[in-house]
């Protein structure tokens, strides 16, 4: 994995230590570290520089995780991407999540992020597995009403009513999804059409 040690790299390149003397403490990135160590390009990062063999100047910097998201190694720690690209931009998020307006984990392009709360973060996820075709909806077996709109609040989930079709569960998600998130909601369904949105 690409891996920048700053401790390894000043030791053979003594006359750059005056370069490195705004590093940041391990853990934490600043904007303009992150300038100095990357090029951005359409939602990707490259090492500008040589550091080491795993980090070329010119070469893509990361990898892709099984969890959908691309990951960066600098001196030891591990970073998303999308994080990295962020600060790169704006400077430091703090406590903030990023999110991915699209929902897609490897589209990194700053137009694409966004920060966010946790809650609002989890507001623009997909539809869960085993559920039902539509996010906020699950399946209730023996009821005169089975369909059953729930939303999560800060971890906890709440029951929005049961219905007699997914369709109208649905809806009932969407509607108190967009009170709560706003703009971060993930709805099934677009406003105007009824036509099934936020791919």
């Amino acid at each position: 994995m690409d891996d920048l040690s700053l401790s390894t790299y000043l030791a053979s390149n003594p006359d750059r230590s005056k370069e490195y003397s705004a590093a940041p403490e391990k853990s934490k990135l600043t904007k303009d570290w992150v300038c100095y160590l990357f090029d951005y390009k359409d939602g990707r990062l490259y090492w500008r520089s040589t550091f080491n063999s795993k980090a070329r100047g010119g070469n893509r910097a990361g990898k892709l995780h099984s969890s959908g998201y691309r990951r960066i190694s600098i001196d030891g720690v591990l970073y998303l991407e999308h994080r990295v690209i962020y600060i790169w931009h704006h400077g430091d998020i703090g406590e903030y999540d990023i999110d991915h307006i699209n929902g897609t984990k490897d589209d990194n392009r700053i137009e694409n992020l966004r920060t966010c709360t946790n809650s609002q973060n989890q507001a623009n996820r997909k539809t869960t597995k085993g559920y039902s075709i539509y996010k906020g909806v699950k399946y209730d077996e023996g009821c005169s009403k089975p369909w059953r709109a729930t939303i999560q609040l800060a971890g906890e989930s709440y029951n929005l009513g049961s219905y007699s079709s997914e369709e109208q569960a649905a809806l009932a998600y969407d509607s108190a999804a967009r009170k709560r998130f706003g703009e971060f909601a993930r709805t099934n369904f677009e406003i105007s059409r009824g036509k099934q949105g936020n791919d």
